[in-house]
């Protein structure tokens, strides 16, 4: 994983939401923020040798006053390296 983050808010809320289908999941995540004043990303991937998946993952938020944040991770089946 690699990212960071910095700041402050006084109110916050997100959304998470996902699905499934054939092995494969995505989850997307929306949010905001007011008297806000923050900045930040994260951002990964890594394979799980155990369940034989790959898995993404990537978040950014900005503010200054009114923020937003947007966010996904997804699972993708990879059975023939397992």
């Amino acid at each position: 994983m690699l990212g960071g983050n910095l700041g402050a808010y006084a109110v916050k809320g997100e959304y998470t939401a996902g699905f499934s289908i054939g092995g494969f999941s995505y989850q997307g995540t929306v949010g905001g923020s007011a008297a806000s004043a923050h900045i930040g990303v994260n951002m990964g991937s890594n394979y799980n040798l155990s369940n034989g998946t790959l898995n993404v993952h990537f978040t950014e938020n900005i503010g200054l006053g009114i923020g937003e944040k947007a966010g996904f991770e997804m699972t993708i089946p990879i059975p023939f390296v397992k």
